[in-house]
């Protein structure tokens, strides 16, 4: 056997072993399937606008109810808009988002009694304290929930 032929079988065994030791991530099929094809071509713009609302609010509303009521109102309208067009083709990519509206809705109420604790300077009992208190945890765990 010759050096060409050789080179040639070897290079072939490379690519066979390398064919074999290739292999896809199982998540990237996960991240996938939640993703979605889009069933409406603008939605990427409706979740820029969303973002580019959310930011607008929290950077010059001022602190307050005026701010989280704000928020609230836009986290609905969204919620809406998302369910009644349903973008995705997927209905796993769907729920997942209603299920972020929600959780993302669910967290801005839980933020109204400590912002209107702030804003109005009341006075704190030991009661309400405990109450704010429990509130912060609700929300840490919604948050370190990975939902």
């Amino acid at each position: 056997v010759n050096v060409w032929q050789r080179c040639k079988k070897r290079d072939r065994t490379h690519e066979n072993e390398a064919k074999n030791l290739s292999f896809t991530w199982a998540g990237v099929h996960m991240i996938f399937a939640l993703e979605g094809h889009l069933n409406v071509w603008y939605w990427d713009v409706v979740l820029f606008y969303r973002r580019a609302l959310y930011a607008f609010i929290f950077v010059f509303v001022r602190v307050g109810i005026a701010q989280q009521s704000l928020f609230g109102v836009l986290t609905v309208v969204f919620l809406l808009v998302h369910v009644v067009t349903q973008p995705y083709d997927s209905r796993i990519a769907n729920y997942t988002e209603t299920l972020s509206y929600a959780i993302l809705l669910f967290v801005s109420m839980l933020n109204f009694p400590s912002v209107f604790v702030a804003t109005n300077t009341l006075e704190l009992t030991a009661s309400s304290r405990q109450f704010l208190q429990d509130l912060v945890y609700a929300q840490s765990i919604l948050a370190s929930s990975g939902i």
